[in-house]
C-alpha cells in the first residue's frame, strides 16, 4: 500500500497544506466544501522506475527553509502514533490496486468524486505501513516517531545525554559498516560503480584504517577512581591500578615489536573489564542511565563480593584473581600472556555476559598479523598511540571482534577509515544503516523517507545517487515493495525525475510553507539543464552565479560601461571568467573604449 496524499491543518510552518505524493493520481482538497477531488494524472508514466519493487519515488524540492524536512517529519509522525504527536486535524490517503483508503484524524466527513473506490477509516494508534527515516544531517533535532518508524538518522545516532551512550552508538555504526562491506549487497554496488562510470571498478572500501588509543590522562582518571573506590572498601591506601597503568605506558611506548597492537589491545580490554564490568559503579553510574539486565548483574556481582567478610576479604580475594599486583612489575609479553590466558579464563568462568571479551582475549594470545604501523600523537599526558594498517580481511575481522568485546566506553580505540572521502563515508553511513535493519522489517511494503541523503556527495556521486538507491534498496530489502520520498538541494536528482514525481515548496512572506502547483514551474525537469533546474526548482530568482563572483563581475562591467581604464589586474580577472558570453560582452565594451 502506497502513501498517495497527506493534508494537515497546522504543523510547524505548514498551515492548511496538502502534498501530492502519488505520481499516478492528482489530489486536491477543498477544506470549505470538505471535498477531496481525485483524478488520474494524464502525464503518469507506467513502469517508469522499471523495477517492480520500487512503487514510486517523490522528491520534495524548493527554497531553503521552506519546510522540506518538516514535511518528511509530518509524514513519519502521522504514520504511527500521530494522534499523540500532531495536535491539529490531518488525513492521509493510501492507494493500492487503484483503490483508496482515507485515514482521518479530527477531520469532519470528507466527500469525494471517487466515493465508490474509497474506504474511510478513523485514525488509530497503529501504523499503516512500516517506515524508515534517514538523514545525514546533524542539526540537533530530536525525533519521537512511533515504534514502527525506524529512525536511522544521524541526529538519533549520536544524541544522548551520556557520552558513553554516544560511544556505544558509534561503535555499532562501525560494526554495521563492516558487516555491510562484507555483504553481497555491497559487492553488487562495488560492481555497479565500475559499470556506471565505464572504468575499472573503484574500491568503495577504505584503503587503510587508523586505531587510536584514548588519552593516557583519561585512562589515569578512570584508574584513580577505581583505586579510590577500592581504598574506601578496604579502608587502606590503594593505588594498584594506577601504578600498573603508569608502568604499562612506559613499556608500550618503548615497545617496537610487531605485536604492539595486541599488547595495547589486551591492556585496553583488561582496563575496560576492571572499570566497566568488574567494578561497574566506578566506570559509570548505571543508575542514571537506562539499564539492562547485564548491567544490573554487573552491579549486583560487585556488591556481592565487596560485602563478603565485611567487604575486605571478599574484595581482596577477587582482586587477587585479576592479577593487578602481579602485572605491574611484569614484562610486556608476560602481561599479554596473563591477560590473554588467566584473565580471559576468569572472565569466561565468572562473567557470562562478557563472553565476547573472554573469547577475543583468548584468541588474541594466538593471533599473528604483520604490517601494522605504530605511531604516536601528542605529548605528555595527552599522548596517544595510533596503529595504521591496510584495510584487509584480517584487520576487518580484528576490528569487528574487538568492538564486540569492548563495552563502548571512552577506553576504546577511536576507529577511522582512511583513503575514502567524506562522500564515501556518507555512502557507507547511508547504505550500512539500511542494511543493519533489513531483518527488522516484517511487512511487505516499506515507506522510506530520506532527508538530503546525498549530503556530502561529490557532484559525480550526486549524478548516480538515485540510480544507486533504485539498484541497491531492492537488493537490501529483498522481496519488499519500496516507496521513496526524498528531499534534496541537488539539481541532479531533479533531472532524474519528471514533474509528476516532484513537490515544489516555497515560503511566503510570513515564512509559511506553500506548495507550488507543478504547472506553474516552467519547462520539464527530466533530463533537464542543470543550470535552469537550479533557477526553477530552488527559486533562485535568476541568480545562477554566486554572490561574490557576481559582485566582482559587476565591478568590471561598470568600469567598462563607464569607460574607466582597465588595469592589468582587471584584464587578468576578465580572462578568468568562465562564462564566455559575459566575458565576450565585457571585452567588447573594453575594445570599443580602446578603439576610440
Amino acid at each position: 500500500m502506497e502513501l498517495a496524499y497527506i493534508w494537515v491543518e497546522k504543523f510547524r510552518n505548514i498551515v492548511e497544506q496538502g502534498f501530492n505524493i502519488s505520481s499516478k493520481y492528482i489530489f486536491n482538497y477543498d477544506k470549505e466544501r470538505s471535498f477531496l477531488e481525485i483524478r488520474p494524472n494524464e502525464k503518469w508514466i507506467d513502469n517508469f522506475f522499471e523495477n517492480p519493487a520500487i512503487t514510486n519515488v517523490t522528491a520534495i524540492v524548493g527554497q531553503n527553509a521552506s519546510g522540506k524536512t518538516n514535511v518528511l517529519e509530518l509524514i513519519n509522525y502521522a504514520l504511527c502514533e500521530g494522534n499523540t504527536k500532531i495536535a491539529e486535524p490531518f488525513f492521509m490517503v493510501f492507494c493500492g490496486n487503484d483503490r483508496f483508503t482515507l485515514v482521518t484524524y479530527l477531520v469532519q466527513t470528507i466527500k469525494s468524486n471517487l466515493n465508490d473506490n474509497l474506504t474511510y477509516i478513523n485514525y488509530d494508534y497503529e501504523t499503516y505501513v512500516e517506515a524508515i527515516y534517514c538523514s545525514n544531517i546533524f542539526d540537533g533535532r530530536r525525533h519521537d516517531f512511533g515504534k514502527k518508524v525506524y529512525d536511522i538518522s544521524t541526529n538519533t545516532q549520536i544524541q544522548n545525554q551520556y557520552r558513553e551512550g554516544i560511544m556505544t552508538k558509534f561503535k555499532k555504526e562501525i560494526q554495521n559498516q563492516i558487516l555491510f562491506m562484507k555483504s553481497s549487497e555491497f559487492d553488487f554496488l562495488q560492481k555497479e560503480e565500475g559499470l556506471v562510470t565505464d572504468r575499472l571498478p573503484f574500491n568503495l572500501r577504505p584503503t587503510h584504517v587508523n586505531l587510536t588509543s584514548p588519552n593516557w590522562s583519561y585512562i589515569y582518571t578512570r584508574s584513580k577512581a577505581f583505586d579510590r573506590k577500592m581504598a574506601t572498601i578496604l579502608d587502606e591506601d590503594y593505588s594498584e591500578l594506577t601504578r600498573f597503568c603508569v608502568s604499562f605506558r612506559k613499556k608500550i611506548t618503548d615497545n617496537q615489536s610487531s605485536k604492539s597492537i595486541y599488547y595495547l589491545t589486551a591492556f585496553l580490554l583488561y582496563i575496560d573489564f576492571i572499570i566497566n564490568e568488574f567494578a561497574p559503579q566506578v566506570g559509570r553510574d548505571f543508575r542514571t542511565e537506562e539499564t539492562n539486565k547485564d548491567q544490573e548483574l554487573r552491579i549486583l556481582k560487585f556488591e556481592e563480593f565487596s560485602k563478603q567478610n565485611d567487604g575486605k576479604n571478599g574484595l581482596r580475594k577477587e582482586l587477587d584473581k585479576i592479577c593487578l599486583e602481579q602485572l605491574k612489575d611484569a614484562r610486556i609479553n608476560e602481561i599479554h600472556g596473563v591477560i590473554t590466558n588467566d584473565i580471559s579464563r576468569y572472565i569466561d568462568a565468572e562473567y557470562p555476559y562478557a563472553i565476547e571479551k573472554a573469547m577475543f582475549l583468548s584468541d588474541l594470545g594466538r593471533f599473528e598479523y604483520y604490517g601494522v604501523e605504530k605511531q604516536h600523537e601528542g605529548t605528555h599526558s595527552n599522548r596517544k598511540i595510533q596503529f595504521r594498517s591496510e584495510y584487509n580481511p584480517e584487520i576487518e575481522s580484528f576490528i569487528y571482534r574487538y568492538l564486540r568485546a569492548s563495552t563502548g566506553s571512552n577506553l576504546d580505540y577511536a576507529i577511522e577509515w582512511n583513503g575514502i572521502s567524506s562522500g564515501h563515508k556518507a555512502f557507507l553511513n547511508l547504505f550500512s544503516r539500511f542494511h543493519s535493519i533489513k531483518n527488522d522489517i516484517k511487512s511487505g511494503s516499506i515507506l522510506i523517507t530520506l532527508d538530503e541523503g546525498d549530503l556530502y556527495f561529490h557532484p559525480k556521486w550526486q549524478t548516480e545517487y538515485l540510480y544507486k538507491l533504485l539498484e541497491a534498496l531492492p537488493k537490501i530489502f529483498n522481496g519488499k515493495e519500496i516507496q521513496l520520498i526524498l528531499t534534496t538541494h541537488s539539481p541532479f536528482l531533479i533531472s532524474d525525475l519528471t514533474k509528476n514525481n516532484l513537490i515544489f515548496l516555497k515560503k511566503d512572506q510570513n515564512g509559511l510553507c506553500n506548495v507550488i502547483p507543478n504547472e506553474k514551474i516552467e519547462g520539464e525537469t527530466f533530463g533537464g539543464n542543470i543550470g535552469e533546474l537550479y533557477l526553477d526548482a530552488f527559486f533562485l530568482d535568476g541568480n545562477l552565479i554566486s554572490r561574490f563572483a557576481a559582485k566582482k563581475i559587476n565591478i568590471l562591467a561598470t568600469k567598462a560601461v563607464s569607460k574607466i581604464p582597465f588595469k592589468e589586474a582587471d584584464f587578468t580577472l576578465l580572462n578568468s571568467i568562465g562564462e564566455d558570453i559575459i566575458k565576450l560582452q565585457i571585452k567588447r565594451l573594453v575594445d570599443d573604449q580602446s578603439s576610440r
